[in-house]
């Protein structure tokens, strides 16, 4: 959990306190907006989609317990924290809160250093919720694929030995029943791999990288350092986030491997004219690109081969990319384009173009 990729609405109609918690917690390092009315504060939360919102309880107009109720009521806004700021301490007014949604109270006048601790706890709990759900629909999606694997062995086995029939046999007959075979066996593993393949939904591009990126350090033990950079904010593409988790994932993995720094820059961007003839499908308006540079002190020597649609390291024979191949593929399903140092002769650089949302 990074606090710039944090957002906190602050609802007070107080100026002077908007003020001071907007000045100490973006020194915390958190994005803060604020709203100085109930009903500006909830338009604030459906708008931005904050992380968390400090609520103050006593306003004119829409108070702070009627903006937490509309905040539930929302599909889009129910999962927010809500923080109440009040003077109330009564038990009465604490338990109406909690009964709405409201997952803590702080109460006035408040200790900054407290509010700090207990925004970051806050914060820390709701990323660990998000982060659990996002991970049980990649393992889920990494069943599927090993079990996809594990089938391929049989239906390769069953091929291998058709195909061996087929060069023994001499008339015409036979060689025709073993074909039938071959066919029928392709078309029926064509439509297992298609039956029910991506349940896909609106995937955030900065939550997806966060993400790997925990877990590509994670695995280097935090010895790798990798920077990010949003150029236009949250962006958005339609997908299946287990299997661009993978993609993404693979493309971290092999970068790691060449070097002790990545840097990735995320921004939105026409489609680049040179490669229109790659996609799947009509260009879309705007695509999210997502570049991965590698600042390492290895060599990269990955080919790309045009016939077979495969990445390949041609000094080690058993090496055939598939990492890259395997994120090319991905990318290439949900109707996008990956560019390598293979194919464009920039060593240590690696493009992703996904259509975008937004």
């Amino acid at each position: 959990m990074k606090p710039e990729n944090m957002t906190i609405l602050t609802v007070d109609d107080t100026p002077a306190n908007i003020r001071l918690l907007t000045h100490y917690l973006e020194k915390q390092g958190y994005r803060v907006i604020t709203a100085e009315d109930g009903f500006e504060g909830f338009k604030a939360a459906i708008q931005y989609h904050p992380d968390l919102v400090l609520l103050d309880v006593m306003m004119p107009g829409t108070d702070g317990y009627e903006v937490c109720e509309l905040l539930k009521a929302e599909e889009e806004t129910k999962d927010i924290p809500v923080v109440f700021l009040t003077a109330k301490a009564d038990v009465e007014d604490r338990v109406r809160g909690f009964e709405l949604g409201a997952v803590d109270y702080i109460t006035k006048p408040f200790n900054l250093i407290e509010i700090a601790a207990r925004v970051k706890n806050h914060l820390q709990l709701k990323y660990y919720e998000k982060m659990h759900a996002r991970m049980q629909k990649v393992m889920l999606q990494t069943q599927r694929t090993t079990s996809l694997g594990k089938i391929t062995e049989t239906v390769t086995h069953r091929l291998v030995s058709d195909l061996e029939n087929l060069k023994k046999e001499k008339t015409r007959p036979e060689a025709s029943a073993s074909l039938k075979r071959i066919l029928e066996t392709m078309g029926k593993w064509q439509a297992f791999l298609d039956l029910g393949r991506y349940e896909n939904e609106s995937v955030k591009t900065n939550e997806l990288l966060d993400d790997v990126t925990d877990v590509v350090q994670s695995a280097y033990r935090n010895k790798l350092q990798i920077e990010t950079e949003f150029v236009d904010g949250a962006t958005s593409v339609f997908g299946n986030f287990g299997m661009l988790h993978q993609a993404l994932l693979d493309v971290l993995l092999n970068s790691a491997d060449s070097g002790a720094k990545i840097h990735i820059r995320v921004s939105l961007e026409p489609f680049p004219e040179p490669f229109l003839s790659e996609l799947k499908s009509e260009p879309s308006e705007r695509y999210v690109k997502i570049e991965i540079e590698e600042k390492g002190h290895k060599k990269n020597d990955l080919l790309f081969d045009q016939g077979i649609g495969l990445f390949y390291n041609p000094k080690k024979i058993n090496d055939l990319g598939l990492r890259l191949s395997a994120a090319q593929k991905i990318v290439l399903d949900h109707f996008g384009v990956l560019k390598c140092p293979a194919q464009e002769g920039h060593p240590g650089s690696v493009a992703i173009f996904l259509p975008s949302l937004k």
